[in-house]
């Protein structure tokens, strides 16, 4: 792609200024919703007006102009709707404010108070978490469980981010596909196989049916209880005492109950929660999660853990896991912890109940959830509203099915207005009413207020639904299927005849059957298949898991508690399925036999490829399967359709360059400090970071001024000057030869280039020698080294942080970009000083997180860039003259390197799907220097200049609009209850202006990371007659030719400097005028 391309953000997270909504009406209701107030991308700022207002869109053009007069006029070339509007009066407002409206006009959904995402509107597309879960789940399936061969399956990404969201996206996903299939196997056994248990015994069958055994398998004591029911209440009761008399009815009353079932097919969702009567009692739902291992509450940050005793404790602590209940003895405090997990529950149930569309209980032809009303009070009911019984069952059926619909249930994210009686309802709601009143021949006001009385009467006031209250009539495959000709909706039953969704007619005979909507449904085709439900614990393992040993060890299978751990570990919760990693694990670390493993992109060569594939497969398997998901990447697409070439392509040549006078001298360094250090005694425990890749050279600077450069240099210095013959022995084995610039240049001047690295700012490692790796003095060995930390949660004795080069951390670290680790999403809210642990708190060591602060100047016209120590007072581009104006074509701000970056320090937030990063100048920028030498190449037209001492910068300046902050002392947060452990109170954080606690005077930033390194500019010397060399003529053709020859350049030297072509990079293409009247192209390469 074009170096300078940005990257495509999501439409969620456009602004009002760029993208307009135009909703087509057609034949559909407008909601006719009123006026609110949206809310800006920053919660400090004023909600702005909003609404739809009448519009006309001209298909032709794209032009849309107020109300609907044009499309009344000329409805061949105009279309009628409604445009999304923010009364705002400035651009800066304008961008301030979501492109995405917070109230459709449809449906009149209304997500104002939501906390997440704040529109109904989104893109429509699968997300990438979802496509990996589905692909990991069915691949899962198909693998074997041997005593010798686990069913274990690797996830292989090419980034830690991708890992992690993978990990994350597979386990929440299969969360809600847990919650279906457990739910409607539980039904399917409470309906089919408890009734047929039950009969078999009572007729004393030796070998039980199908349905029984299934039963009998996920109940194994079921049939002796049975059995002791049949006993209890095959005695008289007359001639016992009251309490046998209880006793033998309760026994007659249960028989019953499971008969009724079994005819109706109707389960009370009750019977499948916690019981009332047994306090240990957890449910049968919530006891098949407890078989697989898996937290019913599901995945959500603050479902892990909770607090009772004045101490926060793992959910795993609630439950007794021999006997699949809660755990004996709990103290009083834990009642809370139950009602919560209790409450997650049921509102994943309502979830799976009133899910849109495609993905609703009902519309995949599972069942239904209906009123529960004895068949007395329907009848009572019905009386009033002057209709028969059973088109009274269906309307409040439907009816429960419209609430659901407009999420007015106990799950809902919501806020949700009561209403007294039917007549308070909006339209909305009153529609579906309205035509079975009018097809009735009745008055709408009698159905509504008998249909509304009825759910109160069922325990739903309000117009609420409370879930466990509701009941649920499970659907055979023979059942039949009314849909909608007109909105395809599906409907179990006839509905009174009108559609709940658009309340059109329905035909009066069924025109499906479930079993034809289970062949096309793939959520209910693994449940009418009878599929059993199985775990998928997902983790990540890559260079940011905190305990990477742990996690490798509960892959294995090897579940033991050792000292230090956070929490008692189980092996039928802990013991991880899936484990998605990165690069770094294609080869030596042992994971154990793999029947399987899974790309979740392809692979960037395909040496990558084969070490991945290879990790599946071991003596003894006959097949082994490999899976490989390729992306909507040009990388991707490429492998996708020439299959062959990931394997059959001949490898890349290996390079190992020895003939650059830097490299020498790198290497050099390396081994004169290493026994210069290690002379004057100078070992491993004397730096901070004992896993420092680049030497053991102690501290750049030491806070206690004992024992940093500054302290130890006079006896480098002097080791220097005594030690010639060491030196030059090195020398020699580098070069085979003497050299005795070298050898002065170590004296001379190898002193003074440390004490540069270790007083730059921009430089901010602890360690001397990651200071002088990321000051270019010693070699890299392909680590990076320019790392940045962003600080996430800090505990008693431990920083949990995330580490990225420089370079990438400018962007996937900035103010407001997320990170997902372990399943939990952390949000950059500022900089920070490096922490250090200090006696009993923590505290920064320094002052200052930017302590590196230039001023740059940059032209978008012909890309020149320069920076300076203080702002310069000028109002145009010196290269080409544009002026500085509101276009900010040329423009003039503050960069900064920031030391570290932090979150909020909370646990996180629960990880959604997807999320676009936070990105800026998306290409290199080559700092303009006129200190190089220019040359001209002979028997060419070009000019080249080449400098060692180039700077580069890679720029984040938030699209434009830079970051806004200031520094202050961050507070704990004021939701005490949302927030486990504390914060610490910390001094000097830079903390962006949309997470400030006070208001204050703000200063306007861009985040820069910079590098000096040798950079080649390659340029025209003339422009030959009827040619254009000036890359912003000639649209864009001529644009194309220079980058496209920045290509080949950097092709041709990486072949001839024997380096791989991702060592040069092709930064922004700039403009140079030759004459007034001549400007061409300037190709700068790093």
């Amino acid at each position: 792609g074009l170096p300078e391309r940005q990257a495509a953000r999501l439409v969620e997270r456009r602004n009002y200024f760029e993208f307009a909504i135009f909703w087509p009406q057609g034949n559909q209701d407008y909601a006719n919703p009123s006026r609110w107030k949206q809310q800006p991308f920053n919660k400090n700022l004023s909600p702005q007006r909003s609404e739809w207002i009448p519009a006309s869109f001209n298909t032709y053009t794209g032009h849309v102009e107020r109300l609907h007069d044009r499309a009344e006029e000329n409805p061949q070339d105009w279309v009628k709707g409604y445009l999304f509007q923010i009364s705002v009066d400035s651009r800066e407002k304008a961008e301030a404010n979501r492109a995405l409206p917070s109230v459709c006009p449809s449906c009149g959904a209304d997500y104002i108070r939501r906390t997440t995402r704040k529109s109904p509107l989104r893109g429509f597309r699968t997300g990438f978490s979802k496509v990996s879960q589905i692909f990991t789940k069915e691949l899962f399936y198909q693998l074997t469980k041997k005593e010798y061969l686990s069913r274990k399956l690797v996830v292989f990404s090419d980034s830690r981010e991708d890992a992690a969201q993978i990990s994350n996206g597979v386990e929440r996903n299969h969360y809600t596909e847990l919650i279906r299939e457990i739910f409607c196997d539980e039904l399917r056994m409470q309906s089919i196989g408890k009734p047929e248990l039950l009969q078999d015994i009572e007729v004393g069958r030796t070998k039980f049916r199908q349905n029984a055994r299934a039963f009998l398998e996920r109940n194994p004591n079921a049939a002796n209880n049975i059995r002791e029911l049949l006993d209890t209440a095959s005695n008289d009761v007359k001639g016992f005492s009251k309490s046998i008399q209880s006793l033998i009815n309760q026994a007659l009353s249960k028989i019953e109950k499971i008969k009724r079932i079994g005819v109706t097919k109707t389960v009370p969702v009750s019977l499948l929660l916690p019981s009332s009567d047994n306090i240990n009692d957890c449910g049968d739902l919530i006891r098949r999660f407890l078989m697989l291992g898996v937290n019913p509450a599901g995945n959500d940050v603050l479902m892990q853990t909770f607090g009772w005793d004045r101490q926060w404790h793992p959910w795993t602590e609630l439950f007794d896991f021999n006997n699949l209940n809660w755990r004996q003895g709990l103290p009083q405090g834990t009642q809370y912890a139950k009602t919560k997990i209790l409450d997650s529950l049921c509102s994943a149930l309502c979830d799976l109940f009133f899910g849109r569309l495609y993905f609703g209980f009902e519309s995949a032809g599972l069942g239904f959830p209906r009123l529960h009303l004895k068949d007395s009070k329907l009848q009572e009911f019905a009386d009033r509203a002057g209709v028969d019984p059973t088109l009274f069952r269906e309307t409040c059926d439907s009816f429960v099915r419209i609430l659901g619909d407009k999420y007015r249930h106990d799950g809902s994210e919501y806020y949700l207005n009561d209403y007294i009686d039917y007549r308070s309802m909006t339209a909305s709601f009153r529609r579906y009413i309205r035509q079975v009143a009018d097809r009735q021949g009745i008055q709408e006001n009698v159905l509504g207020d008998a249909v509304f009385d009825a759910l109160r009467m069922g325990g739903h006031p309000n117009g609420r639904l409370f879930v466990r209250f509701l009941d649920v009539r499970v659907a055979p495959e023979e059942d039949p299927i009314w849909m909608c000709q007109k909105c395809s909706r599906n409907h179990l039953h006839h509905s009174a005849g009108i559609c709940t969704l658009c309340q059109n007619d329905l035909t009066e005979q069924p025109n499906l059957t479930c079993k034809e909507i289970w062949s096309n449904n793939y959520l209910s085709q693994a449940v009418a298949s009878y599929r059993i439900p199985l775990r998928l614990h997902s983790e990540e393992l890559t260079a940011q898991t905190d305990n990477q040993l742990e996690r490798q060890r509960h892959f294995r299978g090897m579940i033991v508690d050792l000292p230090g751990q956070s929490r008692k570990f189980f092996r039928q919760v802990d013991d991880i399925d899936v484990l998605s990693v990165t690069t770094t694990l294609e080869v030596g670390v042992d994971i154990g036999n793999l029947q399987a493993v899974m790309l979740a992109n392809m692979p960037p060569m395909r040496f990558n490829y084969q070490q991945r594939v290879g990790r599946a497969g071991r003596r003894g398997q006959a097949f082994s399967i490999a899976l490989t998901l390729c992306r909507g990447r040009s990388h991707d697409e490429h492998y996708f359709n020439c299959p062959e070439r990931i394997t059959g392509d001949p490898p890349p040549v290996p390079f190992l360059t020895m003939n650059q006078d830097r490299i020498i001298k790198r290497l050099l360094v390396k081994e004169c400090l290493r026994k210069a250090f290690r002379d004057i005694g100078v070992r491993w425990w004397d730096c901070l970071d004992v896993n420092d890749v680049h030497g053991e050279f102690g501290l750049a600077v030491d806070p206690s001024g004992q024992a940093g450069w500054e302290q130890r240099r006079p006896q480098i210095v002097h080791w220097f000057l005594e030690n010639k013959a060491t030196q030059e022995a090195i020398i020699k084995a580098l070069l085979n030869r003497n050299d005795t610039k070298l050898l002065d240049w170590l004296e001379t001047k190898l002193p003074a280039a440390i004490d540069n690295r270790v007083e730059n700012p921009e430089i901010t490692g602890n360690g001397l020698a990651e200071r002088l790796a990321e000051g270019a003095l010693l070699p890299m060995f392909g680590m990076p080294s320019r790392t940045r930390q962003l600080y996430h949660r800090l505990v008693r004795d431990k920083a949990y942080t995330i580490d990225r080069d420089l370079e990438i951390a400018v962007s996937e670290f900035a103010p407001g970009a997320q990170k997902t680790k372990d399943k939990v999403i952390h949000t950059s809210i500022g900089f920070t000083p490096s922490l250090i642990r200090y006696g009993n708190r923590w505290r920064t060591a320094s002052n200052d997180p930017l302590q590196y602060r230039r001023w740059l100047q940059i032209c978008k016209v012909c890309g020149f860039t320069m920076t300076s120590d203080n702002q310069q007072d000028i109002d145009e581009c010196s290269n080409c003259g544009q002026p500085h104006d509101s276009n900010d074509l040329f423009s003039q701000f503050q960069i900064v390197t920031p030391q570290a970056f932090r979150t909020d320090l909370t646990w996180g937030n629960d990880a959604r799907e997807d999320f676009d990063v936070i990105f800026g100048i998306p290409s290199a920028l080559a700092e303009t220097s006129g200190s190089s030498e220019v040359d001209n190449l002979e028997n060419t037209n070009c000019t080249i200049s080449i400098t060692s001492e180039g700077r580069i910068w890679r720029i984040n300046d938030n699209s434009g609009r830079l970051f806004a902050g200031r520094v202050t002392q961050t507070p704990p947060p004021p939701d005490r209850n949302q927030t486990p452990n504390l914060p610490p109170m910390l001094d000097y954080q830079w903390i962006a202006e949309d997470y400030l606690f006070q208001p204050g005077t703000l200063e306007k930033i861009a985040i820069a990371a910079g590098k000096t390194t040798d950079v080649l500019k390659v340029s025209p010397r003339t422009v030959p007659i009827g040619l254009t060399l000036d890359s912003l003529k000639s649209e864009g053709a001529v644009r194309a030719a220079i980058i496209s020859a920045a290509f080949i350049l950097q092709r041709i030297l990486a072949d001839i400097l024997d380096i791989a072509p991702e060592e040069i990079e092709v930064a922004s293409i700039t403009r140079k005028p030759l004459n007034p009247q001549h400007w061409v192209a300037n190709i700068p390469l790093d």
